[in-house]
């Protein structure tokens, strides 16, 4: 499938995934339009302004949406827009319309206007409380709000794209971490405070993720949109390492990467829902044997090259 020139829509092409998702898909040649608020923050696209178009865009009128959609007339839409996911975002309300009514109007008025593909953003914490590693033909047990409307999103995804045989997928991703992140998650928290030698509140040592580097995700994604037309419609694919790894783990690597030399705070910070899981962990088997995915970036690695891209943005 040629890419040279691709009109593809992003919505959530201004955070952490989308901003690193927009710099690969303008190496490959696409043709990038943003969906953006007037509240959007644009410090991690700032760089590439120039190469892409943003679009005013409110995605829970669907008026305002239809007349972007039919303006730009994309062969490509990547739904990323999400909210509530961070422990700062607390609005049920915002839950709700970000995560579940503005993907329905996204989904159903790209389809009155035409695509070719539609990669949807799920999350792990569609599955809940799991005692395996979490594979997609689990029953999801999701233990919060975000979960809740992230899984019905995912349904939602699933049950249009069967009923009108729509080339729609969802990808479960588990804990990205890597360049752009916001510094309120966990690894920048850490990564930040070791540069800045001060204290580190944690949680839980023995709390475990699925952490995956940012390039892996992307590599994911670009290889879902290589074999889009060959998948099941509503299709679900876990995007993860395939191994969790504990906080104390985490911690440990960062400081011997860093030279960081004080003891962190544990227990000193509120505990989230997923911190009961005694498993985090992706079965990445179904996108490995469908598409041949396999991350290439081991924990260690990612997090040394997280930690060079902090000295030279945040630092220098």
């Amino acid at each position: 499938m040629g890419t040279m020139g691709v009109k593809v829509f992003l919505t959530g092409g201004t955070g952490f995934v989308g901003a690193n998702l927009v710099r690969a898909l303008l190496k490959e040649g696409y043709d990038v339009h943003l969906a953006v608020r007037d509240t959007s923050k644009l410090w991690r696209i700032e760089q590439i302004l120039s190469h892409i178009t943003l679009h005013k865009c409110k995605l829970e009128d669907v008026n305002d949406l239809r007349r972007v959609l039919k303006k730009i007339k994309p062969r490509g839409i990547i739904h990323l827009a999400a909210y509530g996911g961070s422990p700062n975002q607390k609005s049920k309300v915002e839950t709700i319309n970000t995560n579940l009514t503005s993907f329905i109007n996204l989904i159903e008025t790209a389809h009155e206007i035409g695509f070719e593909w539609f990669i949807n953003t799920g999350s792990s914490s569609e599955y809940g409380i799991k005692d395996s590693p979490m594979k997609e033909s689990d029953f999801p047990n999701p233990i919060n709000l975000y979960g809740v409307t992230k899984l019905a999103s995912t349904l939602y995804a699933q049950a249009y794209a069967k009923k009108f045989g729509l080339p729609v997928v969802t990808l479960r991703l588990f804990s990205p971490f890597g360049f752009y992140e916001d510094s309120s998650r966990l690894i920048p928290y850490i990564i930040e405070s070791m540069i800045k030698k001060v204290p580190i509140n944690l949680s839980c040592p023995s709390n475990v993720r699925d952490f995956i580097f940012i390039e892996d995700v992307i590599a994911a994604y670009l290889k879902v949109i290589q074999h889009i037309s060959k998948l099941e419609s509503g299709d679900i694919f876990n995007v993860g390492s395939g191994r969790q790894r504990t906080i104390m783990q985490c911690f440990e690597i960062l400081k011997k990467i860093t030279g960081y030399n004080i003891d962190p705070r544990w227990h000193s910070t509120e505990p989230r829902d997923s911190d009961l899981a005694k498993i985090w962990e992706a079965d990445i088997s179904k996108i490995t044997s469908r598409i041949g995915f396999i991350p290439q970036y081991s924990f260690e690695e990612g997090l040394s090259r997280t930690v060079q891209w902090f000295y030279k943005y945040y630092v220098s």
